[in-house]
C-alpha cells in the first residue's frame, strides 16, 4: 500500500498539524491572559474576559496529549529510543 518513507512522512506531518493546531488554539488563551491587565479594569470585566475562553480552555490541552501519544505510538522501537531520555540519571 504505502512504503515506509511515505508512512513516516504522513506520520510526522500528522504530528506537525496537531502541534500547529495546539499552538494556534493555546495562543488564543495566552493572548487573553496577556491582555487581561490592559483590557479588564475591574473584577466583573476580568470575569467576562476569562469566561470567553472558558468553554474551550481544557480542550486545547487535548491537542498536546494527542501529539504526545502520536509521538510514542509508532511502535516499541520508538518507545525504547525515547523513554530513556526522560529518565533521571
Amino acid at each position: 500500500m504505502f512504503d515506509y518513507e511515505t508512512l513516516r512522512f504522513i506520520w510526522w506531518l500528522l504530528i506537525g498539524v496537531i502541534l500547529v493546531v495546539f499552538m494556534i488554539s493555546d495562543g488564543f488563551d495566552m493572548g487573553i491572559g496577556c491582555l487581561l491587565p490592559l483590557v479588564a479594569r475591574d473584577d466583573d470585566e476580568r470575569r467576562i474576559v476569562i469566561n470567553s475562553v472558558g468553554a474551550h480552555w481544557e480542550g486545547n490541552q487535548v491537542w498536546l496529549i494527542l501529539a504526545g501519544g502520536h509521538y510514542l505510538l509508532p511502535g516499541p522501537e520508538c518507545m525504547q529510543r525515547r523513554f530513556p531520555a526522560f529518565m533521571w540519571r
